[in-house]
């Protein structure tokens, strides 16, 4: 409708007005957060597609759609606005949702890697979120994904706490999980508590005060056990779909590179390994710059790759070079 279906438009006619004006204000919303230093990461989200028994069909990278962006931006004020309000009454008890300022020592790590990839750039080591943002936006784009990840690794993880102290990776000072396109736990413990102190104020919550922080701990827990059995099914429907691939070629590009080989990103957000047995005896790992050194011929990050599709094994998958 966003777009001028004509025809979408005209069997919602109701609504358009509405959704123009979210359109208009979603927009002022980033431009206000960019310019705060709100930090986005450039991260490939993997779409999955089955057929009707459950097999993989298509993996492809998830478009960032403006109808996702204009939800987000609405989401992520909601969120402000009710930790702002509940964060101000004293001795209220609340879940918040908590990204605090990385440690000096991740920060130096990034640093040290973004020097082995050849970029001249520098992170403070008490930065704040603009200083990051900045770090982002002058990256070169053939290893932007890849310094993305390990910024987002060097950053703090984030967490559910019952005192409010910001949310840094989104450069807002109050912030909680009140609403989100997924019901999650923390969500509904803060509406049962926003349920009692409007209907009897703060004697009404007092009870909740443990509750606050039994229900901050479990949610954290929770979060990362969902969150590894997330990435792991995502590595295996991956591997089964790379599994009747073997044999084809395709260019990607090298997300990482270690001591023995280097992964290669595809366009469809696969990653494979090309082990460094696999390329001549004189190939050799430096790690102070980051590569794989074979004669004249360099392996770096973010350097294209063309490789064949060797073998999948459970959830990892293995190239050759070409």
């Amino acid at each position: 409708m966003l777009d001028g279906d004509e025809e979408l438009r005209g069997k919602f006619a109701r609504v358009v007005p509405s959704l123009t004006v979210m359109r208009e204000l979603a927009e002022k919303r980033i431009k206000i957060r960019e310019k705060r230093g709100a930090i986005e990461f450039d991260l490939n989200e993997t779409e999955i597609k089955f057929d009707e028994v459950g097999h993989v069909t298509d993996i492809a990278k998830k478009p960032r759609l403006l109808s996702m962006q204009i939800i987000e931006e609405f989401m992520i004020l909601a969120n402000c606005a009710v930790a702002e309000k509940f964060g101000s009454i004293t001795k209220m008890p609340f879940v918040y949702r908590v990204h605090e300022r990385p440690s000096a020592e991740k920060i130096t790590a990034l640093n040290d890697y973004l020097d082995a990839a050849g970029s001249r750039l520098k992170c403070p080591l008490d930065p704040i979120p603009a200083q990051v943002s900045a770090l982002l936006d002058r990256v070169p784009d053939d290893i932007k994904t890849a310094v993305s990840r390990v910024t987002l690794r060097a950053m703090s993880k984030a967490d559910y706490q019952p005192t409010d102290k910001g949310h840094f990776g989104l450069a807002e000072p109050h912030y909680c999980h009140f609403t989100s396109p997924i019901r999650r736990y923390p969500d509904l413990a803060i509406h049962r508590i926003i349920k009692a102190y409007l209907h009897g104020g703060l004697k009404a919550v007092s009870k909740y005060k443990d509750f606050a922080e039994t229900a901050s701990q479990k949610s954290s827990k929770a979060e990362r056990t969902a969150q590894d059995c997330e990435r792991k099914v995502d590595d295996f429907k991956k591997a089964e779909y790379m599994s009747h691939k073997i044999g084809e070629r395709y260019t990607g590009t090298i997300s990482s590179v270690t001591d023995f080989g280097y992964f290669v990103e595809l366009p469809n957000t696969a990653e494979g390994l090309v082990r460094i047995n696999r390329l001549p005896p004189s190939a050799a790992f430096d790690g102070k710059r980051l590569c794989i050194v074979c004669g004249r011929k360099i392996f770096r990050l973010g350097d294209k790759a063309d490789i064949i599709v060797d073998k999948v094994e459970g959830d990892r998958i293995e190239f050759i070079p070409v």
